[in-house]
């Protein structure tokens, strides 16, 4: 697998490594490439707790074993991207201000997690829940700050909770609309 800016491209032989979803649990999967092509979707592996130090990859169907969770059910929404050597995967937990950052080397191994931004103030009141936090690698290709820490462009969108009216105030009008911020990671 290359890699671009942020994005990876695949050969034929090339595993693919997606962030899924499985019984409401953020789970790590891979597939070859050429099996995701031919729709042999039955080929899909996830990523097995650690028995020991790292942890396996073992068959989606038929297993009895339950896959590794990355998150807490609170997470709705994530990005799974890789820079360099490293995995990263950007998420903003339902009804949380910041946006989280977890890494690693290895995908079998601990992820480092921190919080990374917060979401700007004017979008955090009772009225409003802030949800669908995305990264977009391939934005701003690896550009990094004064620095020298990469930066990366994020997005969020918000809605209201409470009286639909709250979305036609005139400083709440972009309420429903995507946002876009730029952080270091």
């Amino acid at each position: 697998m290359s890699e671009s800016d942020g994005n990876l491209y695949a050969s034929k032989s090339s595993d693919i490594v997606v962030l899924g979803s499985l019984e409401k649990q953020q789970i790590v999967l891979k597939i070859k490439a050429s099996d995701l092509v031919s729709l042999k979707l039955d080929r899909f592996e996830f990523l097995s707790p650690a028995s020991s130090k790292s942890a396996s990859w073992s068959p989606l169907i038929s297993s009895t074993e339950l896959p590794r969770s990355m998150f807490d059910r609170m997470t709705t929404e994530a990005t799974f991207f890789r820079r360099g050597g490293i995995w990263y995967i950007l998420s903003l937990h339902m009804m949380d201000q910041h946006f989280r950052l977890c890494q690693t080397t290895d995908l079998g191994s601990d992820w480092t997690c921190r919080n990374i931004a917060e979401i700007e103030r004017r979008w955090q009141t009772p009225q409003l829940i802030s949800y669908a936090g995305k990264a977009h690698p391939g934005l701003l290709g690896l550009s990094c700050d004064s620095n020298g820490e990469l930066q990366i462009v994020v997005s969020f969108v918000t809605n209201t909770i409470r009286d639909i009216g709250f979305l036609f105030t005139p400083e709440y009008r972009e309420t429903y609309t995507p946002k876009f911020m730029v952080v270091s990671i």
